[in-house]
């Protein structure tokens, strides 16, 4: 049976609660050169492996001082009110394998520095304010599985390098300001399970995701894709979530769509010319049938129209005759 994709999630917390150095209270023999201060309390150098400060009302900037603990590998400072840049001396932690910043005040582009963290596994990054581009160098982040920064500025196109990281189960790139097209080449991201970039102004064709098995989640909605329908989407047989609502795809769907088992499907306010029977009553389903083409109906009222004009015409040339 299939793992599900936050299986492995799910235990690196457990682990890191129970391996979790607990917050040190702050006393004047850790104040040395083997401790670090981080929000009036003190750090091992040499012991600290994993960081737990979640929502504990954390403000002001990341010190510079966290980038000497360098056997760090899990680190989350989520749901706080860091704010500022992060500072250089943080893509000291190489050791890193999970990195949760999310839900913070954090202001700052994306650092090529991020390439630093060849053993990361998660990234974490939503609810921020990022800006600027994704950089090429994220590509070099061979070990990372989890890939999430929604909710931020980001612009631009999504670098080609994205298509690098094999390892790759989870990319959520929601709500941001990203522009131009899907690299045509995301069908090499072999293991994604789950992909998500809805909420944006991406455009041109959707690409093919042939070869893409593991796939389940695919969710494009509100950006500005056009083209048809892909017709790799019949063949990926683990997909049950997909919506590609309130953008601009044309075409038509086969009937192979039929043969997925799916949960979720939307793919309201396109130009979609058909409607397959066995999508109806599917939780999510919406269709608005908007095409380029017209029906036979229609194409029969029109002859009609145009017989009937003929006629006249033909009749007032008789009567001028």
């Amino acid at each position: 049976m299939k793992k599900p994709i936050y299986f492995k999630f799910k235990i690196i917390i457990i682990l890191s609660f129970i391996f979790l150095n607990q917050c040190e209270n702050p006393t004047e023999s850790k104040n040395d050169e083997y401790h670090v201060k981080l929000w009036n309390n003190y750090y091992s150098i040499e012991e600290t492996d994993t960081l737990i400060l979640k929502n504990k009302k954390l403000n002001n900037q990341i010190s510079n001082e966290i980038g000497k603990l360098y056997n760090l590998k899990y680190l989350d400072l989520s749901d706080n009110k860091i704010n500022g840049q992060l500072p250089v001396e943080f893509f000291n932690l190489t050791d890193l394998e999970y990195l949760n910043l999310s839900n913070n005040r954090i202001t700052d582009t994306l650092s090529t520095h991020f390439s630093n963290f060849k053993k990361l596994e998660w990234l974490i990054l939503s609810k921020n304010k990022f800006n600027g581009t994704i950089p090429p160098s994220f590509g070099e982040l061979s070990s990372l599985e989890n890939l999430l920064i929604t909710n931020n500025e980001l612009s631009g196109a999504i670098p080609d390098s994205i298509v690098n990281l094999s390892s790759l189960i989870r990319l959520n790139l929601d709500t941001n300001e990203l522009t131009n097209q899907i690299p045509n080449e995301i069908r090499k991201l072999k293991n994604l399970e789950y992909l998500s970039i809805s909420f944006n102004q991406l455009s041109d064709k959707i690409p093919e995701f042939w070869g893409m098995n593991n796939l389940q989640y695919l969710r494009l909605r509100d950006n500005n894709l056009s083209g048809d329908f892909p017709d790799s989407i019949d063949d990926l047989e683990n997909l049950v979530h997909m919506d590609l609502s309130n953008n601009q795809i044309t075409g038509w769907i086969t009937w192979r769509i039929c043969d997925l088992k799916w949960e979720w499907f939307n793919i309201d306010n396109n130009w979609i010319c058909n409607n397959p029977s066995c999508l109806d009553g599917l939780m999510g389903y919406q269709f608005q049938e908007n095409c380029f083409w017209w029906d036979e109906d229609e194409n029969e009222d029109l002859n009609e129209d145009e017989d009937e004009d003929e006629d006249e015409d033909l009749d007032e040339d008789e009567k001028d005759e």
